[in-house]
């Protein structure tokens, strides 16, 4: 799915980004990032935004592992959010009466290290055909927000061609990335 050019995927691949553009290892104080069975995803572009000798970079916190990842608490859940228990079906999450999560991808561009879904993503276990039953077999539901992994990384999908299958009723849709859009019945306007 990814093309090896546009994403930095281990530790090796790190190392020769840092050989190809330059970077000191040693300044770049890298010798303590671990494997992890989260593992890296670093688009180039976020890469070669990343100034490598601040340690406190923002964008290097983001996507580089930490031995801190590595301890896990009894205190810690497989599942933080408790998404497992409010899923009655593949791809969505049915929290609140009136509103739902449709999972539209697991997969993301990037792997944030902060992440509270590493436990599925990669795993794509949504299932459009089955969650969109969902949806509309339940007429509570007004609001469904496009989530994931990443919504618009999702393949072979058309957000609006979504929407449109959902609607029979005033439902609002909500992307990740708060662009709004009304459903169908309020009068076509998309």
């Amino acid at each position: 799915m990814y093309q090896s050019n546009d994403f930095i995927t281990s530790i090796p691949s790190l190392l020769k980004y840092f050989t190809e553009k330059g970077i000191d290892q040693n300044k770049a104080h890298v010798s303590g990032i671990i494997e992890h069975p989260f593992p890296l995803l670093i688009p180039t572009y976020y890469a070669d935004l990343i100034d490598w000798y601040d340690l406190y970079d923002p964008l290097r916190k983001m996507v580089l592992t930490d031995h801190l990842e590595q301890i896990e608490l009894e205190s810690e859940l497989d599942d933080p959010i408790g998404d497992l228990t409010h899923s009655p079906t593949p791809g969505i999450i049915h929290r609140y009466p009136d509103r739902c999560l449709l999972m539209l991808t697991n997969v993301c561009a990037v792997h944030c290290r902060f992440c509270f879904r590493k436990n599925i993503l990669d795993k794509n276990t949504a299932n459009l055909e089955k969650a969109l039953l969902y949806i509309r077999s339940h007429a509570e539901i007004w609001e469904v927000i496009f989530s994931g992994g990443d919504p618009k990384r999702t393949q072979n999908c058309d957000h609006f061609s979504v929407m449109w299958m959902i609607c029979d009723n005033d439902t609002w849709f909500f992307f990740q990335d708060s662009l709004n859009v009304r459903g169908k019945s309020m009068g076509g306007d998309l």
